[in-house]
């Protein structure tokens, strides 16, 4: 009886094993199918990840800018974290540029009474709502136009913009499929794309700095 118990327990532990790895493994072919369609739906080519449960990229073009989407993970355990990114490259940028664009949090009010940078750039509402790192403040206040600063107001509440170099990546909490959310998203950072180009001391990246 006691050995019989035993397998019983063994039965019912590897049973639930087995439920959530088939779990974990639909869960893989439910995001990669809607990330498929996503693609086909922006005329985006599907870039093939030698992992199954890896990142997933698609890549491809919008208003001429090489564009690239992408599904990523961060952290473990309890801490793992899913992103979506939106990432393009300017043709032409400020060698050594960096900006980084976050919503004000507590850990940016913290870190600015400690001294750390906040760039105004004159726009109240903009200022009050975003803590702006940046390594010119100068080319960032002319790199975040009106234009772009009312698209990060109406934008995603957890959504940062980065631009380091030549490549422009918007970054937002959580994967997303919806075709949407990608149409609205997408015109403001080839704005920024655009508004790189056009800085003063904008040249052409090397060829060695590809789009990610």
């Amino acid at each position: 009886m006691e050995h019989e118990a035993t397998w019983i327990q063994w039965g019912v532990v590897l049973g639930f094993l087995a439920l959530f790895f088939a779990f974990i493994f639909w869960q893989a072919r439910r995001v990669r199918r809607k990330w498929h369609a996503l693609g086909d739906r922006l005329g985006f080519e599907v870039k093939a990840h030698p992992h199954f449960f890896g990142d997933h990229t698609l890549v491809g073009s919008y208003a001429g800018v090489p564009t690239v989407l992408a599904l990523f993970e961060r952290g473990s355990g309890k801490n793992r974290k899913q992103f979506t990114a939106i990432e393009m490259a300017a043709a032409e940028a400020p060698k050594g540029l960096y900006v980084k664009v976050s919503r004000e949090g507590i850990g940016d009010w913290i870190a600015k009474k400690f001294g750390g940078q906040d760039v105004q750039v004159g726009d109240e509402a903009f200022d009050r709502a975003f803590r702006i790192q940046a390594s010119d403040e100068t080319l960032c206040r002319e790199l975040l136009d009106p234009v772009t600063r009312q698209a990060l107001l109406e934008a995603e509440k957890f959504g940062q913009l980065h631009v380091d170099g030549h490549v422009v990546q918007y970054v937002v909490s959580g994967y997303r499929f919806k075709p949407e959310f990608f149409e609205a998203a997408m015109p403001f950072v080839a704005q920024v794309s655009g508004n790189l180009s056009r800085l003063p001391g904008a040249t052409v990246p090397p060829p060695e700095e590809p789009l990610a």
